[in-house]
């Protein structure tokens, strides 16, 4: 079977530590996730190797779950993401890359492997909208960053 990966990246005319700091900072990222999970109220995690990250969709309930693999700011960021309560669980290893070119950053996103069950496949098509719209959100706010610098 195909392995299903969503690969996607994004020109962004602004320096590699603003976009890390819109990856990250929970000021920012909480409102690229609302992008495609608009229930989620918070994001727990101090983004350090090895920590664990919480997707919160109310004061006491975690909606996803997941640990930092590697945080190497500003140029990786490494993490799993699964949703809790879903069957049969399903998680994806989420790699931000960021890199240093001419008119800013390319951030390069890469999520999966959707094809280890059917239920995962049929995530796919929603994962790729979803981080299509990501995407813009997070050059957006970070090049209103450089504005307000």
């Amino acid at each position: 079977m195909e392995k299903l990966f969503v690969d996607q990246s994004i020109d962004i005319n602004a320096p590699a530590s603003i976009v890390w700091e819109v990856l990250t900072h929970p000021d920012f990222n909480i409102q690229w996730i609302h992008e495609w999970w608009p229930e989620i109220k918070e994001v727990k995690t101090e983004w350090k190797t090895a920590g664990p990250v919480q997707w919160m969709t109310g004061e006491e309930e975690i909606g996803a779950e997941g640990r930092v693999f590697i945080a190497n700011p500003p140029l990786l960021l490494s993490y799993s993401f699964s949703v809790i309560g879903k069957e049969p669980a399903m998680q994806e290893d989420i790699i931000y890359k960021l890199e240093e070119i001419e008119c800013g950053t390319r951030l390069s996103v890469s999520v999966g492997d959707f094809s280890d069950s059917e239920e995962h496949i049929a995530c796919f098509p929603g994962a790729v909208v979803a981080w299509s719209k990501s995407l813009p959100k997070i050059k957006q706010l970070s090049e209103q960053q450089i504005v307000h610098l």
